[in-house]
């Protein structure tokens, strides 16, 4: 399986923003709008990640992964968003004061449980190798996104 699959080009975005409640709003946004999610899911991802941060650290570079219960989505996608400059997420599995700089961030909207370990896998693929990140920063496009996420597979 491809992460490609469950990524649109209206789901890649490209942002300036710089505090994570927003960046949680304008992804949640983006997959209710397109129809991917119920209306809840902007609550229960917001609820999610003040208790179950989602911030992970690479080598080089920093991700976030936030996702919530199947039960808020309506078909399965996922939204990723790139930064300008990274935007800080409380690390995962850390304390409250561990935190990490995001250049990107995939929001996860997955309706069965099993594919959401098959996917966090891809991202952690993602996530060890410091070239796919840094391809994917120096994408412009979301076809140049999807092209670069085509080869990760």
């Amino acid at each position: 399986m491809s992460i490609d699959v469950y990524c649109k080009k209206e789901l890649i975005l490209f942002s300036e923003l710089t505090e994570k409640e927003a960046v949680l709003e304008l992804m949640s946004g983006c997959l209710l709008q397109h129809g991917y999610t119920k209306d809840s899911y902007h609550d229960a991802i917001v609820a999610r990640e003040k208790v179950y941060p989602t911030g992970l650290s690479g080598e080089m570079l920093g991700i976030a992964i936030p996702h919530t219960d199947i039960v808020h989505v309506i078909q399965p996608a996922i939204c990723i968003c790139i930064f300008k400059n990274p935007v800080e997420f409380q690390m995962m599995g850390g304390d409250e004061n561990e935190t990490v700089q995001a250049s990107v961030v995939f929001m996860l909207a997955l309706k069965e449980p099993e594919k959401q370990l098959e996917v966090l896998q891809l991202i952690a693929t993602i996530l060890e190798n410091d070239s796919y990140l840094k391809s994917i920063l120096q994408c412009n496009t979301p076809d140049e996104v999807l092209t670069v996420l085509k080869q990760i597979a």
